[in-house]
């Protein structure tokens, strides 16, 4: 199990309605063919679905292979540009984009995310 309360296997993951279900393993393949394009991630080991709206966002924790890598990786895909979060040395976001700051509160077991233009987080 990922060192984190509230997430699920991804093969257990359920949307409020076949739709959203459907748009939710979308969501998972999308996550996966991202960090299958990252040069750090050997191979993914582990797969859970934090949470997310179907055709929206959603955010998944992978545990992976990595190389010069954290092993514990969340994903966030969707409306958002695909990003993923290393927590094993301090929360970082990472994304191809530079126009972004992530902001992480509350207890790191359960953390609150919000996203701000770059430069604009309080």
């Amino acid at each position: 199990m990922p060192p984190v309360q509230h997430v699920m296997p991804l093969h257990l993951m359920k949307g409020d309605d076949e739709e959203d279900t459907a748009l939710l393993r979308d969501a998972a393949s999308a996550a996966e063919r991202y960090l299958a394009t990252q040069k750090w991630c050997r191979r993914i080991r582990e797969r859970y679905f934090g949470a997310g709206i179907g055709g929206i966002d959603a955010v998944f924790r992978f545990r992976i292979v990595p190389i010069r890598a954290d092993e514990w990786i969340w994903v966030v895909v969707g409306d958002l540009e695909s990003a993923y979060l290393e927590t094993d040395r301090g929360v970082r976001l990472w994304s191809s984009s530079s126009s972004l700051d992530v902001i992480l509160t509350g207890n790191p077991n359960k953390p609150h995310i919000t996203f701000h233009p770059r430069g604009k987080g309080k």
